[in-house]
């Protein structure tokens, strides 16, 4: 098996906790998986005057975040990220 390229990981809790593991899981049992990263933010950008929602993922905390948007060139073969909705409304019956 392929050793995959490891994103940095982290101490963190909730729902950040478990996609960092789905994440692990991933970037260990799929062989084809360049990169494996966490949580992409949602940036909505203006571009004349039409707005672009791109997925940024942060490495670390000292470095800029990487535009997840198709790479130029297409450098990474695969990767896989993250995002995360709100919560949906459950709703029970009386």
């Amino acid at each position: 098996m392929n050793t995959v390229p490891r994103i940095p990981t982290f101490s963190l809790a909730g729902i950040a906790a478990k996609i960092q593991t789905l994440q692990t899981t991933l970037g260990d049992n799929l062989s084809w998986l360049d990169y494996s990263f966490g949580v992409a933010d949602r940036y909505e950008k203006l571009v004349n005057d039409e707005t672009h929602v791109i997925p940024l993922c942060f490495v670390d905390n000292t470095t800029d975040p990487i535009d997840m948007r198709p790479w130029p060139y297409d450098s990474w073969d695969s990767y896989a990220f993250w995002h995360v909705d709100e919560p949906g409304e459950v709703k029970y019956s009386d």
